[in-house]
């Protein structure tokens, strides 16, 4: 998962879920970010434009190669004092 940064102060997790875990990507639904230094925020589902996007060999080393994934896209839920960086590799993980 990538954190896209739309305006200094919004940003975007953009995140693809494979189809199996179709469940996942609805709208509402909430998600906890995991930083690389441990930090972790809280976010929810904001849009789930519904195309599925195909990985080319050696795209992102995160992702499956060559593998279908529906985009996600999410919003924090609340202030985080984390720095953001555009392009920022993180970790989401969906609330059961």
């Amino acid at each position: 998962m990538l954190l896209t940064i739309n305006q200094q102060e919004n940003a975007t997790i953009v995140a693809f879920v494979a189809p199996e875990d179709i469940d996942y990507a609805r709208v509402g639904q909430k998600a906890v970010i995991h930083f690389p230094d441990g930090e972790k925020a809280a976010a929810q589902v904001i849009s789930v434009p519904g195309i599925t996007k195909k990985y080319p060999v050696g795209s992102l080393a995160t992702f499956e190669t060559g593998s279908r994934e529906i985009l996600v896209k999410l919003e924090f839920s609340g202030r985080v004092d984390q720095h953001m960086i555009d392009g920022l590799p993180i970790k989401v993980a969906f609330s059961r």
